[in-house]
């Protein structure tokens, strides 16, 4: 078997189904709280605290994130009506118990980035996976010895448990927070 040109490569990337890109639910459990479920998605991703409750969305349902009791707002969004759809079946079906988690890392892209007037956390910096689902970190800045160091908290509400891909979302969270505060200055 001949090994895939470039070219192959290029053209198979192009024209590979957008669902092939899409974040897969590869389970749901129930959570620790009553009413809330933790749900597991492709690239290690793991949402807790979930419960869908009545509203104005597919079926009539939204997706609602449990609220850290430190910032009001749990930092997480759905952009892709289709992914909301793709968790409300799952969670009609009663998706696979068994946390196998796909390893398809997730494309990450900095949405927008936020600067803050606190000294302390410097920015918020919305990373989409996927262009699916949307993650609000904040980037944290702590000077010792007239050094700073940088670091990139993700929200609450969800857990990376691929190293790799979080240290990739913490990087790219540091750049964009790094820039848009000192470009404020």
């Amino acid at each position: 078997m001949r090994p895939l040109t470039f070219a192959a490569f290029a053209a198979l990337s192009v024209f590979a189904p957008a669902a092939a890109l899409a974040l897969q639910v590869c389970a749901w459990a129930p959570g620790p709280a009553e009413g809330k479920s933790d749900i597991a998605l492709s690239g290690g991703l793991v949402l807790s605290g979930v419960a869908l409750r009545p509203g104005v969305g597919p079926g009539g349902r939204v997706l609602a994130l449990a609220a850290d009791k430190k910032f009001p707002a749990a930092g997480i969004f759905i952009l892709d009506k289709a992914f909301l759809e793709r968790l409300e079946s799952a969670h009609k079906s009663g998706a696979p118990r068994a946390w196998r988690i796909l390893q398809t890392a997730p494309a990450l892209k900095v949405e927008y980035a936020r600067a803050l007037e606190s000294n302390f956390r410097i920015a918020d910096v919305g990373i989409s996976f996927d262009g699916e689902l949307l993650a609000v970190f904040g980037v944290n800045r702590r000077r010792s010895g007239g050094v700073d160091a940088y670091a990139a908290e993700p929200p609450a509400s969800l857990e990376i448990r691929d190293k790799n891909l979080l240290e990739q979302a913490g990087r790219l969270a540091i750049d964009a927070g790094k820039k848009v505060f000192y470009a404020r200055r």
